[in-house]
């Protein structure tokens, strides 16, 4: 079964990354569907959210994880250099935004019900605001 929950499009490569729950892994084609690869399988935890930044100078892809060890990671487009940037004070990820100009990336906590972000490497980590009830 296919649970995709997660979509990016870079529009420099042409290509379509999805994040598969259900396989727990993260995918990648070009646009038209053709060369699918998976770039990587996770055994415990499950991909959500994705971003990616294209742009010569970064060549980034971004991913939040569930489960056993909730974190954010990035990667090289290409499925290299994988490393976790958001670690602590972190249950469910559940959403990502990429602010281009200041190389910042804008995540939803959805258990603590907070808006926060980082830099490109998990650098000045700010909570923006709590949701109050």
């Amino acid at each position: 079964m296919i649970y995709v929950v997660g979509l990016a499009v870079d529009w420099i490569g042409r290509n379509l990354y999805w994040t598969d729950s259900s396989k727990r892994t993260i995918e990648v084609s070009n646009l038209r569907g053709d060369h699918r690869m998976i770039l990587l399988k996770q055994n415990q935890s499950r991909p959500r959210a994705i971003k990616v930044d294209p742009r010569e100078d970064f060549r980034y892809l971004f991913w939040t994880e569930w489960q056993v060890n909730p974190s954010i990671h990035r990667m090289d487009l290409d499925g290299e250099n994988e490393i976790v940037i958001v670690n602590k004070k972190l249950f469910w990820p559940v959403g990502l935004a990429i602010d281009f100009p200041n190389k910042r990336l804008y995540f939803i906590e959805g258990r603590m019900d907070y808006i926060g972000f980082c830099g490109y490497d998990g650098s000045g980590r700010t909570q923006l605001f709590a949701n109050e009830h």
